[in-house]
């Protein structure tokens, strides 16, 4: 009635899993005529008593996607990891990066948004429904006076223009600052005119070059790196700077060229 008891009716092997009748075993012998098969219900470890165990896992928190506010880089590198591999040297968190490419243009604090990656493979790659969640994020914090999407996609772009549009409606101004990017593929001088061109926001810059040259602070390599953290060097100082301040002949500060 209480069901088959180990021990008594039954032996577990714990090093293999294999279960066995015991001698004295009230679990009758299987019978092919009358289908007397035993059925187990059994939650096996394989994890003995006074054994390490070592798990390995990626956990998210539930806000880890919301607008989260850090007071200056070292914050940034807390919450999203560290901007470099410090293997490899390659970029590992882009918002990392941003963030301290702003910092030495003069920026405190600010605003960061993740958006949720769909990993395929060795790539990743960021929906618009994604974008779209994360500008949302971004409608629900006061303070904020520019917006740079770390993207080259146009239709990010056009995300930006709609999210500082709204705001604006609901006497909340904002800029957007955009970058391309032509590390895969250059992006022609022409391209970006007519990109820019189409844009016809007087509340949307865009920052020029495609590419920047950048060293490593891991490998002290020169790389080449999208146009868009250039477009948050230039928030970063803009962030500091008095709005009637104008940009021309004003100096960037952590590049070592335009690319």
């Amino acid at each position: 009635t209480d069901g088959y008891v180990e021990g008594v009716d039954y032996n577990v092997d714990y090093d293999t899993g294999r279960i066995s009748r015991t001698a004295s075993s009230r679990i009758p012998t299987f019978d092919e005529t009358l289908a007397n098969y035993m059925y187990v219900e059994f939650a096996y470890c394989g994890i003995k008593d006074g054994q390490t165990c070592v798990v390995s896992y990626h956990y998210v928190d539930s806000n880890y996607y919301g607008a989260v506010w850090c007071d200056n880089y070292n914050v940034v590198q807390e919450h999203y990891g560290s901007a470099w591999n410090s293997g490899t040297g390659a970029i590992q968190s882009q918002l990392s990066v941003a963030a301290y490419i702003a910092a030495q243009n003069g920026l405190g604090g600010c605003y960061c948004v993740a958006v949720p990656g769909v990993y395929s493979g060795n790539s990743t790659t960021y929906t618009l429904s994604n974008w779209t969640s994360a500008f949302d994020a971004l409608t629900i914090v006061d303070g904020v006076d520019i917006v740079v999407p770390l993207s080259g996609d146009a239709s990010v772009w056009q995300l930006a223009i709609s999210h500082i549009n709204a705001m604006k409606e609901n006497q909340d101004e904002r800029v957007a600052i955009i970058g391309a990017n032509g590390t895969t593929n250059v992006v022609a001088s022409s391209t970006m005119i007519a990109d820019a061109e189409s844009l016809a926001n007087e509340d949307v810059w865009m920052v020029s070059p495609s590419t920047f040259r950048m060293r490593n602070p891991v490998t002290n390599v020169v790389d080449v790196v999208a146009g868009y953290y250039a477009a948050a060097a230039v928030a970063g100082y803009e962030s500091g700077t008095p709005q009637y301040t104008p940009l021309t002949q004003k100096v960037i500060s952590g590049f070592y060229s335009a690319n």
